[in-house]
């Protein structure tokens, strides 16, 4: 019985190893994103207002407001964590009084 413990332990611990190694690999094999985000003229019926904190967590982010409808690229980390903090989200943002709609492209 405790043979088979052992082998569950050894067997999460490097399953959960090969998830923090591919995790990193991203950046290390310059794995990035891309974003791009078109300014609105019209107020969308839905939209996510962002905080200054939201744009300090992605600074890329703001670079594609600032450069309205280029496309960004924006490193593999940042890239996942944007993903993960609009999903289920719209991608209408809101941020200063603006109103931007916001493309997120696979890792490239």
């Amino acid at each position: 019985m405790t043979i088979k413990i052992s082998y569950l332990l050894i067997f999460f611990f490097f399953l959960s190893l090969s998830f923090v190694f591919y995790s990193g690999c991203i950046d290390l094999m310059g794995g990035n994103g891309a974003i791009q985000a078109d300014k609105l003229s019209n107020i969308p019926q839905d939209s996510v207002n962002l905080t200054s904190e939201n744009m300090r967590q992605f600074p890329h982010l703001m670079q594609a407001f600032n450069s309205s409808g280029q496309i960004v690229e924006v490193p593999g980390s940042e890239w996942y964590a944007m993903k993960d903090f609009f999903k289920g989200y719209s991608r209408n943002v809101t941020y200063e009084g603006a109103y931007y709609r916001i493309h997120l492209s696979g890792i490239i």
